[in-house]
């Protein structure tokens, strides 16, 4: 019996993108230079529209059986969604304490533009009920949309298109880490090629690391559930750091 290969795009889609790969190149493009004017111009509020296309990317562009295959399924393992939460914050703790030990409160270190977030908006935001309200809007919106954007549709995108997951795993996490630059201050600053390009390339391989880790997470688990915990657990993290020791 011949297995027919179900499409990753609805049929419409299919048509309009010619592939998986075209989809992925159009899609990331559109999503970077919104992550990319947000962050350089207009705030954070427009980057969360681009967190938000990708929360619906899949039930807009996806087959039933293409959600399925980026990992939207109930998990194998309820015990590594949780244990994944958990080692997302403990990485994310790590993370930030060694941009503290390297670069101390100076816009070398990747930390401060989190803080620099929170310490332009209203005093209000320092008190701990509005700093866990942003907390947990932060834990939704980013985590749900990146990890079925980048652990779900790119990574499976690549994996057919590549016939390997393990290259797969590289690109989507070069990627995952490319879209992230822009959030380290740094990037729009003048700095010397040193105290500048050293920092934002520590914080591309941990950015690259991190989305191992997210990939990880979704495997152990057997659903992308286990990956969007993951980085919920990495936003709690961060974010308990900032407000406790730079802010």
């Amino acid at each position: 019996m011949i297995e027919v290969r179900e499409e990753l795009l609805r049929p419409l889609w299919q048509r309009v993108f010619i592939s998986g790969f075209g989809f992925v190149v159009v899609t990331f493009i559109v999503l970077g230079l919104i992550r990319y004017l947000g962050l350089a111009f207009y705030g954070i509020n427009f980057v969360t529209i681009g967190f938000l296309i990708m929360w619906i990317m899949p039930f807009v562009f996806l087959s039933a059986g293409g959600r399925k295959k980026i990992g939207i399924k109930k998990p194998e393992s309820w015990l590594w969604v949780l244990i994944s939460f958990v080692i997302g914050a403990v990485v994310a703790g790590a993370i930030y304490f060694l941009g503290f030990v390297l670069y101390g409160t100076g816009p070398e270190n990747w930390g401060m533009t989190v803080a620099y977030e929170y310490m332009a908006g209203q005093d209000a935001v320092f008190e701990p009920v509005v700093f866990a309200v942003v907390t947990f809007l932060s834990m939704l919106f980013s985590p749900i949309g990146e990890e079925f954007y980048f652990r779900g549709i790119i990574h499976e995108v690549l994996g057919e298109k590549l016939s390997s997951y393990k290259m797969a795993g590289f690109w989507s996490s070069f990627l995952f880490a490319a879209i992230h630059l822009p959030h380290h201050n740094i990037f729009f600053t003048a700095q010397s090629f040193l105290t500048g390009f050293v920092p934002l390339f520590i914080w591309f391989a941990f950015m690259f690391i991190v989305s191992y880790l997210f990939i990880w997470a979704r495997v152990k688990s057997g659903s992308i559930l286990g990956a969007i915990l993951c980085h919920s657990g990495y936003i709690l993290g961060m974010n308990l750091f900032v407000y406790n020791v730079l802010l």
